[in-house]
């Protein structure tokens, strides 16, 4: 437990901070802030340490945390997904990345710029911080693997992605599913550099900005294509020659790409055109191998993603943990990390459950509300056990398949708590 080994780490002064015996300890800090729920601050204190001669005041708490360096969350979350096993679909772990903003009232706009947006309503205009969070999610079993967090003005979720693929905070032999907006053959040649797939969904017309615009494909129908090109940036005699040998792209450089030392890059991609079962045409570009993946896999692989879209939400994630706490900055981003922590325990438990799955007309799996809830009492009563999977199997969903409800974009409104402390 990193509270008990080098905890000097990951707090602001270590000379002073978390030294002297005090109601809230290191380790109960930052399990309070996990456990965070519906209400102020200072219920959530009191539902995590009931007792009143015990009980620290909000004053006490926020002082506490101001301690904490944001590195004591992000190496909690890292360690935490260390140790368990994990499942594969074709030998893969199937990896989705995607990015979301994270919408919260603030009070003073100039308190720190980068994050502020004014968001325009109907009725009025009001100022906010907001975030874009992206993160890498393991679909098969339900857990975020990395995330970053940064301000959404400036945001860019293809540099992010290269961050998080350099970190490397994922297992390895992975398939990589991401949507429009990531198909960047810098990501590809980085991905495809460390022997992992991809499979990145594109434009399936071939109009401006079209990935495949360049390309001799068939405008009409169906297609499952294999090219092998050499890329480069490069406009010379040989190039314009030959046109089906060499592909001029205009990219920036790139140590796993195109850059000064390698202006050639020789790259195999596989474009794929399928039609889904509403009719909708999907262009999909992978390295997959075609006699191993043929495009009906492919497809039942990108219906599975969409199909569990709603597991990788950070929309679900907060309104299930009861929204957000905090509007400074620094306590915003702990937060985050907090949740997803407390998510991945959840799942963590939910995973591991033995029941009767099939159960007549449907197949059901543990309502992830009930779980949640179940998971924060127990964390709260640590010292007192109690039987946290019978409680969590009482309540189960039935598992319907092709059920789908409408976009609620009112989500990403932020909605000011004058109760919260700031």
């Amino acid at each position: 437990m990193i509270w008990l080994k080098d905890r000097d780490s990951y707090v602001k002064n270590p000379e002073k901070d978390f030294t002297r015996k005090r109601k809230l300890s290191f380790q109960d800090t930052i399990n309070t802030i996990v456990t965070y729920d519906a209400g102020s601050i200072g219920r959530c204190i009191k539902r995590y340490i009931p007792k009143v001669e015990k009980t620290p005041t909000t004053s006490a708490f926020l002082q506490q945390q101001k301690k904490l360096k944001l590195s004591a969350f992000q190496t909690l979350f890292y360690r935490f997904n260390d140790p368990f096993p994990d499942k594969t679909l074709h030998n893969l772990h199937i990896l989705s990345v995607d990015g979301t903003g994270v919408t919260v009232p603030m009070d003073r706009i100039n308190e720190n710029k980068e994050y502020a947006r004014v968001r325009t309503n109907k009725d009025c205009t009001r100022p906010a911080y907001q975030f874009h969070v992206s993160c890498i999610y393991d679909l098969i079993n339900e857990r975020y693997c990395d995330a970053y967090i940064e301000p959404f003005r400036t945001h860019s979720e293809t540099h992010v992605f290269s961050v998080m693929l350099e970190r490397k905070n994922f297992p390895q032999k992975a398939l990589f599913i991401a949507d429009r907006g990531y198909e960047s053959y810098l990501l590809m040649a980085q991905i495809q550099h460390d022997g992992n797939y991809f499979l990145i969904r594109a434009r399936e017309d071939f109009g401006q900005g079209s990935m495949i615009k360049g390309y001799p494909f068939p405008r009409d129908g169906t297609f499952d294509k294999t090219v092998t090109y050499i890329y480069t940036k490069t406009q010379n005699k040989r190039t314009k020659a030959n046109p089906e040998l060499y592909k001029r792209v205009a990219t920036r450089n790139s140590p796993y790409f195109i850059n000064k030392e390698h202006p050639y890059v020789k790259m195999t991609l596989r474009f794929v055109m399928i039609v889904l079962p509403n009719g909708q045409k999907e262009c999909l570009i992978t390295n997959l191998p075609a006699n191993k993946f043929p495009p009906e896999t492919l497809k039942k692989t990108l219906l599975y993603t969409l199909e569990n879209r709603n597991i990788f939400s950070f929309d679900q994630v907060f309104c299930q943990s009861s929204g957000i706490s905090f509007k400074k900055i620094e306590f915003l981003q702990q937060e985050i990390w907090a949740k997803m922590i407390f998510y991945n325990f959840t799942t963590t438990i939910t995973q591991h459950l033995r029941y009767k799955r099939d159960r007549g007309k449907y197949q059901y799996k543990p309502n992830m509300t009930n779980a949640l809830q179940m998971c924060k009492d127990y964390l709260r009563n640590a010292k007192t056990p109690n039987d946290v999977e019978g409680h969590i199997l009482m309540e189960m969903t039935p598992i319907r398949d092709g059920r789908s409800f409408k976009r609620d974009k009112s989500r990403h409104q932020s909605v000011f708590t004058t109760f919260r402390h700031n």
